[in-house]
């Protein structure tokens, strides 16, 4: 069991629990009287710490290339886009002639049909 430090005047110096490691420690901090298990848990992850930022460097690397690949589709889906809307505005123009020329064709169609047969003559 480790001695506890004493005062000049052979008092025992109070504990602290380490806020963050959670140990019990001297007050200056000079000494690890007791050690805790959150103090182990840090220990074992620190060697792992390297290992995740080698990990985080190269899934971040991964990301940029898939930020400029989706830039690269963005602007081509706009591009697209905007074809497809003349396309439209070209084919409803085209409707539209279509539809004037046929106007007249219409009513000529109805009126002689309707024009040389008499509800008598049947």
């Amino acid at each position: 069991m480790p001695r506890k430090k004493t005062t000049a005047e052979g008092q025992a110096k109070p504990l602290i629990a380490c806020p963050v490691c959670r140990s019990k420690i001297a007050p200056d901090g000079a000494a690890l009287f007791e050690k805790s298990a959150h103090m182990e848990y840090l220990e074992n992850t620190n060697e792992l710490l390297p290992k995740l930022e080698k990990k985080f460097k190269e899934l971040s690397a991964q990301l940029g290339a898939k930020d400029k690949e989706i830039e690269v589709k963005d602007a081509e889906l706009k591009k697209c886009t905007g074809e497809i809307d003349r396309l439209r505005l070209v084919v409803r123009e085209a409707n539209e002639r279509e539809e004037k020329k046929n106007v007249g064709k219409k009513e000529a169609r109805g009126n002689a049909g309707s024009a040389g047969a008499s509800e008598d003559e049947w």
